[in-house]
């Protein structure tokens, strides 16, 4: 999860929303990191997802419902405001659930 947080990260960098548009395969690879991240949270187990409840899971898994059946009527605008307000505050949170996995705590 944090890898596709990262990558949306780079992805998106100083665009602006303009910019972001335009280019299509830039567009295609925050989709693809965006449903990688819900499909992370759907397959986590609740009790993992109860233990970091400021992670927005449902949300998470929302869009990732979204994006992936959306198909034509995906709204780029929602995604680069997702992509550029969202996903950042999820890296320590996500780093945090990360670390206490690879310790068994």
């Amino acid at each position: 999860m944090l890898t596709a947080v990262r990558a949306i990260e780079a992805a998106i960098g100083s665009l602006t929303f303009e910019e972001f548009r335009a280019d299509e395969f830039r567009c295609k690879a925050v989709i693809l990191d965006l449903q990688i991240l819900g499909e992370a949270a759907r397959n986590l187990p609740s009790s993992v997802q109860a233990g970091s409840p400021d992670i927005p899971w449902r949300n998470l898994i929302d869009m990732r419902n979204r994006l992936a059946h959306g198909y034509f009527g995906i709204e780029l605008k929602i995604v680069f405001d997702t992509a550029r307000l969202r996903v950042p505050p999820l890296a320590e949170p996500i780093r945090r659930l990360r670390a206490r996995l690879d310790t068994g705590s």
